[in-house]
């Protein structure tokens, strides 16, 4: 009786240690996309009419060969590429500079954009979007928080638009990587929405200072009147078959003068923010281990370089300067140091990330016919905060109003960018 006891203890703490064991691994994974959903992007009201739901396993089979575009009109001021910034070591980090009262630059949506307004009125395309909007949609599969943008149907005339204060301005941080150090705090600088914003001026900022003094015309004034964050804009035409044509506002972010040749470029930059890895971090891994922390970074940010290739590819631009930007202090929002920046050519970047634009194009023609088969009026593609889906929704007249004034989960935001520029502790 005494022996089956035994047996059953042993059992019973074998039980016990497995059970603690497959908890423990249940944890890890958990923790591996905890607090990763934003929630939706907007409000969808229950009598909204969803028109279609197209899968993410299903957006890998459209294909379309489209034909080299044509340049319909050039605009805006481009810097020249300040190469001194090419030297750059982690032992040698250059102060990012934020401008106090700095305020976030964000491109004019496509029916705010005068050129665009006058391309409509001549009915130049069926078809009007900008590079940031196409790129989203091009790489759709890729993403995992929510997002939206609205199409306005007039006839034959499809306008693609960002809704005011919309996600697509803000980029996202480690979204496809795991993120266990997110706060749930919304004061805190490791909280989701405080990083996307980090990530946006830290990025606006990170352009500006790789630009020399020197610009170059473009030929036609700025459309946006920008008064500091001038680049570059091209309009170029591409012809999607069957009488449908896109006008496309693409970007050009500098010009660089190589010893050859001159060619444009975008500027990007991924910022490390992650204090418990910080002895371990980029510093002193950029010296030795650069080819993996470029790794890691494709990874965990797939959806973020990928519409950044895609834009660089719809513009033109032969290269893309990636920049590295760590926290001068790891509990501290608000200064940051440039560790180096990475040129990166366009199209083996592509290969890289395995982007395949005829796909993307092919995704972008299917959702135009299924656009222009509609009714007049205002739809919604929607990204599902939590399922692998995009939505195509039909917007009532009577709530147009309503969803342009949503302001979803970023609250005020000229008041929030100021708290995160003027408040060193930020926590």
């Amino acid at each position: 009786m005494s022996r089956n006891k035994n047996i059953m203890r042993d059992r019973q703490r074998q039980e016990r240690q497995l059970r603690a064991k497959w908890n423990a691994a249940a944890k890890r994974r958990g923790e591996r996309y905890q607090h990763r959903s934003l929630g939706p992007s907007t409000e969808i009201k229950a009598h909204w009419d969803i028109i279609r739901e197209l899968e993410f396993s299903k957006l890998a089979k459209p294909f379309l060969e489209v034909e080299p575009p044509k340049d319909l009109h050039l605009a805006g001021d481009v810097h020249v590429y300040n190469p001194g910034l090419n030297t750059i070591r982690p032992k040698t980090a250059k102060r990012l500079h934020i401008p106090a009262r700095s305020s976030r630059h964000v491109a004019l949506t496509t029916s705010a954009d005068p050129v665009m307004k006058t391309f409509m009125e001549k009915d130049a395309a069926s078809v009007f979007i900008t590079d940031d909007i196409l790129a989203a949609i091009m790489v759709a599969a890729r993403s995992f928080y929510s997002w939206d943008v609205i199409v306005h149907k007039e006839g034959e005339r499809l306008v693609f638009d960002k809704r005011e204060k919309s996600r697509l301005d803000y980029l996202t941080v480690n979204e496809n990587g795991p993120n266990p150090h997110f706060s749930t705090d919304p004061r805190h600088p490791n909280h989701q929405l405080n990083l996307n914003r980090e990530a946006t001026f830290v990025n606006q900022h990170f352009q500006e200072q790789c630009w020399s003094k020197e610009t170059v015309s473009m030929g036609n004034p700025d459309p946006t009147n920008a008064a500091r964050h001038k680049v570059g804009y091209r309009y170029r035409l591409w012809d999607l078959e069957d009488d449908v044509t896109m006008l496309v506002r693409c970007t050009h972010d500098a010009l660089v003068k190589g010893k050859t040749a001159k060619y444009f470029a975008s500027l990007c930059s991924i910022n490390e923010w992650y204090p418990d890895l910080r002895q371990n971090g980029w510093r002193s891994r950029l010296e030795s281990q650069k080819g993996a922390v470029w790794a890691a970074a494709l990874k965990d940010n797939s959806c973020k370089i990928s519409r950044w290739v895609v834009q660089a590819m719809l513009a033109g631009n032969r290269e893309l300067k990636m920049g590295f930007v760590s926290r001068a202090s790891p509990n501290s929002a608000t200064k940051h140091e440039i560790l180096t920046v990475q040129p990166h050519a366009t199209a083996k970047l592509a290969k890289q990330l395995a982007i395949n634009m005829q796909n993307g194009w092919g995704i972008v023609r299917s959702l135009v016919d299924l656009l222009l088969d509609q009714e007049d009026g205002d739809y919604l593609i929607f990204k599902d905060p939590l399922k692998e889906i995009l939505k195509i929704i039909a917007i009532p007249e009577n709530d147009e109003e309503e969803l342009e004034g949503e302001e979803g989960d970023e609250g005020d935001e000229e008041e929030q960018e100021e708290d995160m520029l003027d408040d060193e502790e930020f926590i």
